[in-house]
Parts: structure tokens; sequence; C-alpha cells
């Protein structure tokens, strides 16, 4: 190749005097339609695993509401199940996930797509030291409290033990009692409460919205 790394060319001279395999004409037909085939096979292949995919998330918000549709007598604020509601600094960090021996802090990309990420992390400051009870754990409850309108509010369970992650100031620990915290994290999935979240969130720009820790307590 020639040229700035921006704009490559292949050289003429490639053309000209680079060899290709040329079997005989009927076997070319033959490889060519079965290559054909099989990209066809893996085109129809890929719009089923979309399709799926839709089809997954439209059954998943089917089986929320149904579950979550007759509790209107039960209702209580989300503020009487919580011990507390705790966060993070706002820090400026290293823009890549920490090494071995440095610590990092949790980005709303960890907790946007119902899994705990923990590659979703910026690196702080080698001399600040983040107090203890801002670590992440094993079984934490957390939620994004800025984002997008339709991701402000996204709720994880921490399934696995990260290494030196803390807190933001944009992630919230909520601090439920065990044997509730699977139920406040579906709830809050729920179209009911995804419907809540985003009536009571805050902000100007449907880019960055904000929900309160107050208003997560109503």
């Amino acid at each position: 190749m020639t040229g700035a790394v921006g704009q490559r060319r292949v050289p003429r001279i490639f053309l000209e005097n680079h060899s290709i395999g040329l079997p005989p004409l009927a076997e070319q037909r033959r490889i060519v339609a079965k290559l054909d085939s099989l990209t066809a096979r893996i085109a129809r292949a890929r719009a089923e695993l979309e399709r799926v995919q839709v089809l997954k998330a439209h059954l998943r918000q089917q089986a929320l509401r149904s579950c979550f549709a007759d509790l209107e007598k039960h209702e209580l604020p989300l503020g009487e199940l919580l011990r507390g509601i705790e966060a993070g600094k706002n820090m400026r960090c290293v823009e890549r996930p920490p090494v071995a021996g440095e610590k990092g802090v949790v980005k709303v990309s960890a907790v946007t797509w119902g899994h705990f990420d923990t590659t979703q992390t910026k690196t702080l400051p080698n001399d600040y030291l983040p107090p203890t009870k801002a670590r992440i754990m094993k079984g934490d409850l957390l939620i994004s409290r800025a984002n997008t309108l339709e991701l402000v509010g996204a709720t994880v369970i921490v399934d696995v033990q990260p290494d030196n992650i803390f807190l933001s100031d944009k992630i919230l620990r909520l601090l439920v009692e065990e044997d509730k915290k699977s139920w406040v994290l579906w709830y809050l999935r729920s179209p009911e409460g995804r419907s809540q979240i985003e009536s009571l969130a805050t902000g100007n720009q449907l880019s960055m919205r904000n929900i309160s820790q107050a208003a997560l307590r109503a």
C-alpha cells in the first residue's frame, strides 16, 4: 500500500503483476454459486436474529406489564423500602479502564444494557483515595441518575466482584433489604417503573436527563 495513513492506495504495479488463483471456468462457477448461497443464508440468519431480538424485547415488556399490572392497591413510595442511597464523587479521570494497581470509577454505560459491565470504567488519579464505602461490591443494586430519557434510571444488580471500581456521582447504590432487591430491580425496569422514572426526570435536553434522590424516594 502507498500514500498517507488516512488515504491508502493500491499500487498499480500490484494490479499489473500480482497473481491470483484461476481454476477452470466450471470450477469458478461452482465456487461462486456456493459462496452466493452461503452469503444469502448468512443474510437470512442475520435478519432472523434481529427479528428474534425484537421479539424477545417485546415479550419481556409484555411479561413485565402483566406481572406489575394490578399493584395499585399495594403501592408505597420506594423510599420506604430504602435504607439509604449512596453515591460517589465527580472526579477528573483518565479515559480508560484501570490496570493492575489502579482504581477506577464506573461510567453510566456500565449499567445501561441490563447487566453490570466492568469494562465501562475510567481510571482515578493516583493521588486520590476514594472512600471505602464507595467501592462497588457484588450484589449491589445500582441505578444511573443521569442519561438519555430512555436510559436514565437504568438498574442492575452487580453479579461479579469488580476489582477496585468505585461509585461515581452519576451511579447511585440503592440500599435495600436483600429479599426485596430483585423485586425493586424488576419493578424499576417494568413499564410502570419506567413511566414514573421518565416523568420525574428533569433536564432541558433529551440527551441528558437527571433523576434526583428525592424523586427516586418518591
